[in-house]
């Protein structure tokens, strides 16, 4: 077993960082008087108060924010003191590295949570049971905890996905997570606030340091010259500017406060040479490190120096070991030292790592590459940074993976051809899955193709092509796509048989699946299964699987269409293979959509939407958020559908086929809610997905402008879009020619001969059977095809019918077309039957605050009173398996991940469990 090995030490795995319970470094560190920080009562009480209710069994999140040396880590020493041995403390902290440390926190932690997570930290393909092993850790202590982090600003992604999912949960933990970060990092904000922000609201805490008033100087003042009103004017109210001014003479420039940077060196000046030979030397290291590689790169770092620095105050112990005792006196220090002796000190400290970190594990190299970055050595940098890149990329931190490629990026000249061509791809690579698909992504492609083509590796040569390719694609130039993509067939196809004929059958097969030639496609496809299989090729095979099973799919042969793909989804999952994974998760959600499956598609765009977000594969996030979308307005969320593609299409850097699906949603949306501003918007998208020259991008628009001239009344119109999409081939999908049958039948101008593959609720309608045609979308859960359906009704029964449709519209908030059918009413004199007010599934959806259908209501108030799915089955008469897809879209809504955080969300929160009536 894994877990029986011991724990790794910090030597190996990293600097240990031990809680302060006491210290006593400067008279008035961070407003120190007499043992006590002033003007930070509220916040030590509000700490305390919180470790009170984690005695009850009631954890919590408390997240600390302020300016650099606003005193967030006195604050957090002193309420450490006050708590003393009563409770478990966990500390770490982040550092300002080049590249963060890959969960570096939990490093410093380590040698307090125990083996099983000890090997997992080291073991990057145990990461994900991190997820499971540290709650699970915090409840089998059998006393509380507090996990402290610092500066999580400077964190990296996997640390805060990990974060992010203990705030989630702690409350229902025996532990407080106590966060801090400053708020004037740049390019901090949006991330923390990421984290946060997935932070209920009732279990968060937010403690803000601001400045110290001028009185509070004053006392700080007392027995000096200096002026508080002068001291206010210059630092702000800072409590480490104003310290160290009072502790020393004011001063400082080059990016720091001028009293700051003064106050540091001055205090520098007082200490012997070799004292400040060993300041000069520890400055150049982020975070601080122990005492062997201060010593190897500085041998004045003897014992005895480093006490008396750690006596004055310049630096402070962490366990085995030091920093100095603010990173803004470090920053003011390492100014001291002239460029040639800085290179020098960080090649040293890059050399002492090499030799005694070793080179696989992440944490270290990120480290190396730091020293090596910042002394412009080239040739660690080439070295490292590919290696350290394909550790963080299996760790799925592929952002992590294109940074560390981009440090090589500028010495890919002094490299082989070959591994300058492996350098360029792999960044273009990863930099691609990470959301960069842009010109420099695009550059390094062409620069890859023609190294390649110089070494005569014309296999290399048509995978790059195809990856370039795939690039066009993304930023909608299909005519540019589809070029490249015949030299990169041409090219493949020119190698003598094996993986890269494999490659190039499966290739053809997803071209002509992604422009709905299904056939070909299938063809292709199956060539290449067959070949991918014999030559033990799975990637080859699970890419192939994806193109075939799609293209049965959007033929109307769903069953055997969706066993292929998640075929592939599991063989890709078996192999760690992120991208076709994402890749299986987003045919998977967005075909299902294409066939009318809301349930399958409800549940792998949630799954996908995890996986995505967990491996950092944005441009595969994105764009499925906005299948997500996509599902909701077919469910008849509207508000909430144009909430959410609204959300996406805020993130910058989306290529045009990324934002496709959001904003053809938004726009969609608008049209059936708000008429004019809808169709413009409409049109707009249409001149967009027209550049695609893709079908699958086209036909929904054309559908949806169909349906927007049928709103405004404008039969003629319809026809137009009808013809339009028939005449140039923008339906070729069996639910898009369905769906434009549709709408000629309502413009009263009927298509040829049905379809053989069609939906069984659009034949009804357009066979003139619009009651069944009515029943079969609402078992289907479309409501506004439901609405539709109904509006086709003749006769007796039409006043009825047209009255139903309405309530629809109403209930979906789709007002533009329930006015629609109102004027269309007056006009036909029709007088429409009083209706009982409708408490089914979209007027309650609309009215509750999280967006749940009746249903799901009733089965959020089971899951409050601890009901299994087996009780809720019973209670509503449906199947087990039916409940457990009602319970997940339950917890998708709330944002939460199981029955516990259900019922502390509802506790909080009553107004959840809606209107006592629907259950009557």
């Amino acid at each position: 077993m894994r877990g029986t090995r011991s724990t790794p030490s910090a030597e190996r795995i990293g600097r240990r960082y031990q809680p302060h319970r006491s210290y006593n470094t400067c008279l008035r560190e961070h407003a120190l008087i007499d043992g006590h920080l002033l003007e930070r009562d509220a916040a030590l009480n509000t700490l305390q108060a919180s470790v009170s209710e984690l005695a009850t069994g009631v954890g919590g999140v408390i997240a600390v924010s302020g300016e650099a040396g606003i005193g967030k880590t006195s604050l957090l020493r002193a309420f450490v003191s006050r708590v003393g041995n009563t409770v478990e403390v966990l500390r770490g902290g982040c550092e300002d590295l080049s590249m963060p440390r890959l969960l570096g926190p939990f490093f410093d932690m380590v040698d307090q949570l125990g083996p099983d997570i000890g090997d997992a930290l080291v073991d990057k393909q145990r990461h994900a049971q991190l997820f499971t092993l540290i709650p699970a850790m915090l409840r089998d202590r059998g006393a509380p905890t507090i996990i402290i982090i610092e500066d999580i600003h400077w964190a990296d992604e996997a640390t805060l996905d990990l974060i992010k999912f203990l705030g989630r949960r702690v409350r229902e933990l025996p532990a407080l997570l106590v966060l801090s970060h400053r708020d004037d990092e740049p390019g901090g904000a949006f991330s923390i606030g990421r984290v946060l922000g997935n932070i209920s609201p009732s279990d968060i805490k937010r403690i803000g340091l601001g400045p110290l008033s001028s009185g509070a100087i004053a006392k700080l003042a007392t027995d000096t010259p200096h002026d508080p009103h002068e001291i206010l004017a210059i630092t702000g109210g800072n409590p480490f500017f104003v310290t160290e001014i009072l502790a020393n003479d004011a001063g400082a420039r080059d990016g720091l406060p001028l009293s700051v940077r003064d106050a540091v060196w001055s205090r520098i000046e007082r200490c012997t040479p070799s004292e400040r030979t060993i300041l000069k030397a520890f400055s150049i290291i982020p975070g601080g490190a122990n005492r062997a590689l201060l010593l190897d790169i500085c041998p004045e770092a003897q014992p005895e120096q480093l006490d008396r620095l750690i006596a004055a105050g310049m630096l402070i112990e962490d366990g085995p070991a030091l920093r100095f005792r603010h990173e803004l006196a470090r920053q003011a220090s390492l100014q001291l030292v002239p460029a040639g002796q800085r290179r020098s000190l960080h090649l040293s400290a890059g050399a002492w790592l090499s030799q005694n970190r070793g080179g696989s594990d992440l944490t270290a190299l990120v480290q190396r590459i730091h020293h090596a970055n910042t002394a412009e050595d080239a040739s660690t940098i080439v070295e490292l940074a590919p290696v350290a890149a394909k550790h963080a990329a299996a760790a799925g931190a592929h952002k992590q993976a294109a940074q560390l490629l981009a440090l090589a990026l500028p010495y890919a000249d002094t490299l082989p051809t070959e591994d300058a061509a492996l350098l360029y791809e792999g960044w273009s690579h990863e930099a691609g899955l990470a959301q960069q698909i842009d010109q420099a992504a695009i550059d390094a492609r062409r620069k890859a193709i023609a190294l390649w083509s110089s070494l005569g590796r014309t296999e290399r040569v048509g995978h790059n092509l195809l990856w370039l390719s795939r690039f066009l694609w993304y930023l909608g130039q299909g005519e540019d796509a589809q070029a490249v993509a015949q030299q990169a067939l041409e090219a493949l196809e020119s190698c003598e048989p094996g993986a890269a004929l494999a490659w190039s059958h499966s290739f053809r097969s997803q071209f002509a699946m992604l422009n709905d030639r299904f056939d070909e496609s299938i063809e292709w496809g199956e060539k290449a299964i067959a070949l991918g299989k014999q030559l033990g090729e799975h990637e080859v095979h699970m890419h192939a699987l994806n193109n075939v099973g799609s293209s049965f799919m959007l033929t109307g042969r769903v069953e055997r269409g969706k066993a292929l793909l998640q075929e592939s989804l599991v063989l890709a999952l078996h192999h760690h293979e992120h991208v076709h994974a994402a890749r299986a998760y987003t045919n998977l959600s967005e075909n299902a959509l294409a066939v009318g499956d809301l349930e399958t598609a409800s549940h792998f765009l949630d799954e996908g939407i995890a996986f995505d977000t967990e491996y950092d594969l944005d441009s595969w996030l994105h764009y499925l958020r906005g299948c997500k979308a996509r599902y909701l307005m077919m469910n008849g969320q509207l508000s909430a559908a144009a909430a959410l593609a609204r959300d996406v299409l805020s993130v910058p850097n989306q290529t045009l086929v990324m934002r496709l699906p959001a904003d053809t949603v938004l726009a969609h949306v608008e049209s059936r809610m708000s008429g004019s501003a809808g169709k413009a918007a409409l049109e707009l998208v249409l001149e967009n997905a027209l550049g695609t020259k893709e079908p699958q991008r086209i036909a929904p628009v054309r559908i949806a402008l169909a349906e927007s001239m049928w709103l405004a009344g404008d039969m003629g119109a319809v026809r137009m879009q009808v013809d339009a999409a028939v005449e140039q081939n923008h339906a070729v999908q069996a639910w898009h020619v369905a769906e434009l049958h549709c709408w000629a039948y309502r413009a009263g101008r009927p298509l040829a001969r049905l379809p053989e593959v069609m939906p069984e609720a659009m034949r009804l309608e357009c066979t003139g059977q619009p009651e069944q045609a009515a029943r079969a979308y609402a078992q289907m859960k479309l409501p506004f095809e439901e609405a539709m359906a109904l509006c086709q009704f003749a006769g007796e029964g039409r006043p009825l019918a047209i009255g139903r449709a309405i309530g629809l519209f109403q209930s979906m908030g789709a007002t533009r077309a329930a006015a629609r059918m109102i004027e269309l009413a007056h006009v036909e004199r029709l007088k429409i039957p009083k209706l009982p007010r409708k408490r089914g599934n979209y007027s309650a959806a609309r009215s509750h605050p999280a967006g749940l259908t009746a249903k799901e209501q009733k089965i959020l108030r089971l899951l409050s009173e601890g009901a299994s799915n087996a009780a809720i089955a019973t209670s509503v008469s449906r199947s087990i398996r039916t409940v457990e897809h009602h319970v997940a879209a339950v917890l998708a809504k709330l944002n939460v991940a199981n029955r516990s955080e259900v019922i502390s969300k509802v506790n909080a929160n009553p107004s959840l469990l809606g209107d006592e009536r629907i259950f009557n």
